[in-house]
């Protein structure tokens, strides 16, 4: 199959899912565009790294830009698409900017938690977290954010 086929075959998928059921359709937008905000936080993260030599301590600083880029990839996405969001958009991403970085909070309390106190193995403290905190940041961007 070729480019413009499938690009109009997940259009037309998706405007079939949005018709019949918006939470579920949001659910799945929310999830893809997550995934779209993962893939720039690590390109942006190991590019800063890599070409700009943001070694030794600048790793917070090449985190923290990835991290920024993410999040604003994922509003705009999350407005326009998932959630199809009317209203003042600079309110909105200050409210998505406020949940994206209580989660990430509750994310690193909760992995602390998990493999200090309870020995849980990383990567299963970090999937755990990251479900947890993705049903928070879905609710809060749904029903404060973008309502």
């Amino acid at each position: 199959m070729y480019i413009p086929g499938l690009i109009d075959s997940v259009a037309a998928l998706i405007k079939k899912l949005h018709s019949r059921n918006l939470l579920l359709f949001q659910l799945v937008a929310f999830t893809l565009v997550g995934g779209t905000g993962f893939i720039i936080d690590t390109m942006v993260f190991s590019v800063l790294i890599h070409y700009f030599n943001f070694g030794t301590h600048w790793y917070l600083v090449a985190q923290s830009l990835s991290f920024i880029c993410a999040v604003s990839n994922n509003f705009y996405l999350n407005k326009w698409i998932t959630f199809q969001a009317k209203g003042d958009s600079r309110r909105q991403y200050a409210k998505f900017v406020i949940i994206s970085v209580t989660a990430y909070l509750i994310r690193s309390a909760l992995i602390f938690f998990l493999v200090d106190a309870l020995q849980v193995y990383e990567m299963y403290a970090l999937i755990a977290s990251i479900v947890i905190v993705s049903v928070i940041n879905f609710l809060g961007s749904k029903f404060w954010a973008f309502k």
